[in-house]
């Protein structure tokens, strides 16, 4: 089976995209859900493809047992 993800779209203003995931293709449709965790300077937010943060009472962190792992702790 093959599977065509199409582009990934996030704004310019980050540093680093560090992990992503889209749900699957249903129907030939655009996926419905689509998180980025992104880094700028020294914050990590997790956005989707419209740029919405979420999960902002959280701190992110790279994982130190994974390099594109991703940890959250309360704030």
């Amino acid at each position: 089976m093959r599977i065509r993800w199409g582009n990934i779209k996030v704004k310019p203003q980050y540093d680093e995209v560090i992990d992503f995931n889209i749900e699957p293709l249903q129907f030939a449709k655009t996926p419905p859900h689509s998180y980025y965790y992104v880094r700028k300077d020294k914050e990590i937010f997790l956005i989707d493809a419209n740029n919405n943060s979420y999960f902002e009472e959280y701190d992110f962190i790279k994982s130190p047992y994974n390099e594109r792992g991703i940890l959250m702790k309360k704030n």
